[in-house]
């Protein structure tokens, strides 16, 4: 479980990072729990759920709640422009991420939705499963509102009732929500997206499931830090998981609605800042391609400063060995940085790898800041990822390229062995299916009077699936980067077994 010298924790379970989510922030390595000689764990991050640990539902059906971690008591005293900085992944690392990957059980915390009045909907919002940090009103006298608290609603600006938010909320998707605006601190946000208080950072794109762990960073405001009575002398905040069962038989089962925390640190000015290397990213997401597009693999590296004072001029360096090599070095550069503003978190290209030259197989790369005179915090100054390189005639994103397989033939897809995709479903997209949600009402996971798919003949396999039978035209579409100039010789289709006919397809 998480410290018991920094936290009270409610349920929340540490697990290992490197085996249950995506490229864990630093420190990485292998560490041992305070309480056993035994137990060991590889970059060990803090899980927080629905559920507790004996895999049980913790709010009653229909209701929303979670794991909770409540920080023990901290002094901020004159600790003028404190933050909080928490790095957080959502889902973990996914097995598999092909069609219907989630069909049959609700994978990864659910997003907040927006529903449109269009097509019958009536207009409203699906509230998400998410992560509330909150802030405890700080004492008055020492004395009372330290332990045992009640209140964790800190409404400095008296926003009051439904206004009033949460100095941050980590949805399951969908975007994020900010109680305190970052270039005006003291500012505080409403529990609305509408400018220009509005706290909603709404996101279309942000489907929930992350390949690598976000950085956020939360002021905390001047009115704590000269609270009456040095209250700051106490402050405490909490994490506290808002999630509730997405499901309803017979429709497919929730998982445990999974956040990830790591790294959460108070930070706040001095003279020397901490600057963090989050992650390693090659971007390369093929399982195989073409030993000719190997010649020119990207590297960006996320780097973070995590305090408010900008960085002076430092280094960070890549490397590239084959897993379990220490001795062969096949890519080495280093990068020097001249500032980096406070508070910010920023994406740096590194030159392109090339693994041409070498032979197929599971690499490692590393990454290290060199700063001078060291900076707050040395551990979290390196990192590494681990990648595998394939080489073959295609490009492929197949979990088994050598061995790919048409998942639509399934029971589960369609009901019809052996059938394929066509394009009747790409014009009967927008169709709902039928289902309404028995969660609906104040404070519940549906807007009072919201509907959700309640068209009057819901979707019909054709639609879903394409007809049996038929003639129609469409486009399929996949994308793939050439990092450098080659010929593209073609492409491979794949039929089901139903189909009988020699069709026409056309390529561009």
């Amino acid at each position: 479980m998480p410290s018991v010298l920094k936290w009270v924790n409610i349920e929340s379970d540490v697990v290992d990072g490197d085996e249950v989510t995506n490229n864990p922030p630093p420190p990485r390595g292998e560490y041992q729990a305070a309480n056993s000689d035994i137990f060991r764990l590889k970059s060990p991050v803090i899980r927080m759920n629905r559920v507790n640990l004996g895999n049980a539902d913790i709010p009653a059906f229909g209701t929303y709640g979670g794991d909770e971690l409540r920080s023990f008591p901290i002094n901020l005293s004159r600790k003028k422009r404190a933050v909080l900085s928490i790095s957080y992944q959502r889902a973990g690392k996914l097995t598999n991420i092909g069609r219907g990957f989630s069909d049959n059980r609700l994978i990864g915390p659910e997003h907040r939705v927006n529903m449109l009045a269009v097509n019958g909907f009536t207009p409203g919002y699906r509230n998400p499963d998410e992560i509330y940090v909150e802030f405890a009103k700080p004492s008055v006298d020492q004395l009372t509102g330290i332990t045992n608290i009640q209140n964790w609603v800190l409404d400095v600006a008296n926003r009051g009732g439904t206004k009033y938010l949460q100095p941050f909320r980590i949805w399951g998707g969908g975007g994020y929500a900010r109680g305190y605006d970052l270039a005006n601190y003291n500012l505080q946000m409403e529990n609305t997206q509408i400018p220009p208080l509005g706290g909603f950072r709404e996101d279309l794109f942000d489907d929930g499931k992350d390949a690598e762990y976000y950085k956020v960073t939360i002021p905390i405001p001047d009115t704590v830090l000269n609270w009456v009575n040095e209250g700051a002398r106490n402050f405490r905040f909490r994490l506290r998981a808002r999630c509730v069962n997405n499901s309803t038989p017979p429709n497919p089962a929730d998982d445990e609605d999974n956040f990830y925390i790591d790294n959460v640190k108070i930070l706040f000015p001095d003279e020397v800042t901490d600057v963090e290397l989050s992650n390693i990213q090659l971007i390369w997401p093929y399982t195989m391609a073409p030993a000719s597009q190997a010649t020119r693999v990207p590297i960006r590296v996320k780097i973070a400063n995590n305090t408010n004072i900008a960085a002076p001029a430092f280094s960070v360096r890549i490397q590239i060995k084959p897993d379990g090599n220490e001795f062969q070095q096949i890519y080495c550069r280093t990068i020097t940085i001249p500032t980096l503003a406070g508070n910010r978190e920023v994406l740096l290209p590194f030159p392109d790898a090339n693994f041409r030259t070498t032979t197929p197989g599971r690499y490692k790369v590393t990454g290290r800041i060199f700063f001078p005179g060291n900076d707050l915090d040395t551990l979290n100054d390196s990192t590494f990822t681990t990648f595998t390189m394939t080489f073959g005639p295609s490009f492929s994103y197949e979990n088994n390229p050598l061995n790919a397989t048409n998942d639509v033939p399934k029971l589960q897809f369609s009901g019809v062995t052996g059938k394929g995709l066509n394009h009747r479903g790409a014009a009967s997209g927008a169709a709902g299916s039928g289902w309404q949600s028995p969660l609906v009402g104040p404070s519940s996971q549906y807007t009072s009077g919201a509907t959700w798919g309640t068209f009057p003949a819901g979707l019909s396999a054709n639609d879903m699936y394409g007809s049996d039978a038929g003639n129609a035209s469409g486009q399929i579409a996949m994308r793939f980067t050439l990092y450098s100039q080659d010929t593209v010789a073609g492409y491979q289709a794949f039929w089901a077994e139903l189909n009988q006919d020699v069709l026409n397809i056309s390529s561009w």
